[in-house]
């Protein structure tokens, strides 16, 4: 069994869009074997350009799509849209061995449910608040967050020393164990952000003047679902507060779900609102809200879809 936490170990990053780029480019300057995955199976090299919070530019050359070494990997970093991974993941699952960890960084919730049954191997779950967005030629690093990860199945319960493995290469990354209270706290902030700031096509910054009666109702439709699932420890109001002071702090970035829809591309919208909606119809709650957004939301999509044939 190889030593995660301190030797040289083998990782493929799957989805190198503007967060696998980020994942890319911190593994690049380090003792471990990186490379990407990629659609495209011509190209041997993937070259990109970072600019980080500070204004530093930076020139990233890695290589990709190696099957050999993919088979060889010992974590597999799956950084794609939440309505990609099931499918991405179907493609590549029968060249990862037995021991590869699977690290799926995604909003939302229900991909899980969505996965191959035959999946062998151990599956953390996780979520991120880095920012970035691509600006020109370059991915952007705008803001700093930390990368909550934690076990999904029996067997990654034995890898808690990936967390800080992969907290050395790109901080902050959290170790915790009932990661689904986590993932429900983040989808509860997205549900909120994400659609509202898509609707009223702002900055998170402006929701604060626009929309937080809406975040208030949408916190409390949440927080019930949140109880039926067993976490009883978090209210609306707590809910709310944290919604609140997420928009503060990233004031004036763009949410994912804006930047998807302004470039014509399918939303997570199933996986944050949907998901709700999903939940509340097995426990016969009403989230007339939430149901609200995923409309507005959906309709926005096929317009844009429709834009752009």
């Amino acid at each position: 069994m190889k030593d995660l936490r301190n030797d040289p170990i083998k990782i493929t990053v799957l989805g190198c869009g503007c967060i696998g780029k980020l994942w890319l480019s911190s593994l690049a300057s380090t003792k471990h074997f990186v490379q990407g995955w990629t659609k495209e199976k011509i190209h041997k090299t993937l070259k990109f350009k970072i600019k980080s919070i500070d204004g530093r530019k930076h020139h990233i050359s890695v290589p990709i799509n190696n099957r050999r070494k993919l088979r060889e990997s010992h974590l597999l970093i799956v950084t794609l849209k939440a309505w990609q991974v099931s499918k991405e993941i179907s493609k590549v699952i029968c060249d990862l061995n037995d021991h590869c960890i699977l690290l799926l960084i995604h909003n939302g919730m229900g991909v899980l449910e969505e996965l191959p049954k035959k999946i062998k191997q151990p599956i953390i779950e996780g979520n991120t608040t880095h920012a970035s967005h691509y600006q020109n030629d370059y991915v952007k690093h705008v803001a700093w967050g930390e990368t909550c990860i934690g076990p999904a199945n029996r067997k990654a319960k034995k890898f808690p020393m990936i967390a800080s493995t992969l907290n050395q290469i790109f901080p902050k990354v959290i170790w915790c164990k009932n990661i689904r209270f986590f993932n429900w706290k983040k989808l509860a902030i997205n549900c909120s952000i994400n659609p509202l700031s898509s609707i009223y096509r702002c900055q998170n910054g402006k929701l604060l003047k626009l929309a937080t009666h809406q975040i208030n109702r949408i916190c409390q439709e949440v927080s019930s679902i949140m109880k039926r699932e067993g976490f009883s420890e978090i209210d609306a109001r707590s809910l709310f507060r944290s919604t609140i002071d997420v928009i503060d702090s990233t004031s004036k970035n763009f949410s994912s779900m804006y930047q998807d829809l302004l470039n014509r591309k399918k939303s997570e919208i199933d996986y944050i609102n949907g998901y709700v909606i999903k939940r509340a119809k097995h426990f016969q709650i009403k989230v007339p809200e939430n149901e609200l957004l995923f409309s507005q939301i959906k309709k926005l999509e096929k317009k844009s879809e429709q834009s752009s044939r």
